[in-house]
């Protein structure tokens, strides 16, 4: 046995990196999950070639193109409260497209959705940086981090297809809405649990 195998997370540590993995899981999910929903979509909305594409397109540039500002936000701001703050622009933008009756709302709110995931993503991963100091917790956050790039790309288009064939695609960005409340309060619990236990932390109000 190794003296990595020794290298456990703290009680405070494991609820910080399981929400920021469900955060990372969720904007990913949403990325592929238009691909099996699309042909709902074009049927219920009406929607043109030009107008499927851009609901594709509008989430992954807008996502892409907002990524280095969403990361230097969090350095100017603070870490946490940003991406909190792109977690409650993602819900919104969640709920809209759910709740889209044209195709001009429908892609705006994509466009809004992949401007929050931009927050969130970089801060997420900045945030395993502020919480893990040891290298071997790091590390190992880091590479679950990166899993969930995997599963949230592939699972999307499982998992929008059995919401589309069974309930609706309105509701393969409704689902988001509740996951990233309980993230939002359980964020701010366990990570505030987490720096108390750090005698004389300002993370909250400074860098993190």
């Amino acid at each position: 046995m190794s003296i990595n195998d020794n290298v456990r997370f703290t009680p405070q540590e494991k609820p910080v990196l399981i929400l920021i993995l469900l955060t990372y899981f969720m904007i990913l999910l949403d990325s592929s999950i238009v691909f099996t929903s699309i042909p709902v979509m074009k049927a219920d909305l009406g929607l043109s070639a030009a107008e499927m594409s851009w609901v594709q397109d509008a989430y992954t540039l807008a996502f892409g193109g907002a990524l280095l500002l969403g990361a230097q936000l969090g350095e100017v701001w603070g870490r946490t409260r940003v991406f909190l703050g792109g977690l409650i622009v993602f819900a919104v933008a969640s709920l809209i497209v759910g709740m889209a009756s044209t195709a001009h709302i429908l892609i705006a709110a994509r466009a809004l959705q992949g401007l929050g995931a931009a927050v969130v993503a970089p801060t997420s991963l900045t945030l395993i940086t502020a919480v893990f100091h040891d290298t071997v917790k790091r590390t190992r956050a880091t590479a679950a981090y990166g899993t969930m790039a995997g599963l949230g790309s592939s699972g999307g288009m499982l998992i929008g297809g059995l919401i589309t064939t069974f309930l609706s695609w309105r509701f393969g960005f409704w689902i988001n809405v509740p996951i990233a409340v309980v993230v939002l309060v359980l964020a701010v619990r366990f990570y505030l649990l987490y720096l108390h236990g750090r005698a004389g932390s300002t993370c909250w109000v400074r860098s993190c």
